[in-house]
């Protein structure tokens, strides 16, 4: 399914080695990016929707970022 469509492959949207982040996480950034471009693509119906996109897929990065910084230092996160 990678590039159907629009023409991207996963690897065009960034080669990210990120030290933290595991392979599966890496990969669920790249899908994000895809969604973004892929979207894109698409005939914009409202001049908001690319920037509303943009801002959730920056938040599952922020997610992303999140699970790295709390294996990293445990002892700053609790939860119950």
């Amino acid at each position: 399914m990678a590039g159907a469509g629009a023409g991207f492959e996963l690897a065009e949207l960034a080669d990210m080695e990120v030290d933290g982040l595991t392979p599966d996480e890496i990969e669920v950034a790249k899908l994000a990016g895809q969604v973004y471009l892929r979207f894109k693509a698409l005939p914009q119906a409202h001049p908001s929707d690319l920037g509303e996109l943009a801002f959730h897929v920056h938040a599952i990065g922020r997610i992303l970022f999140a699970r790295a910084a709390i294996r990293a230092h445990p002892e700053h996160w609790t939860f119950k």
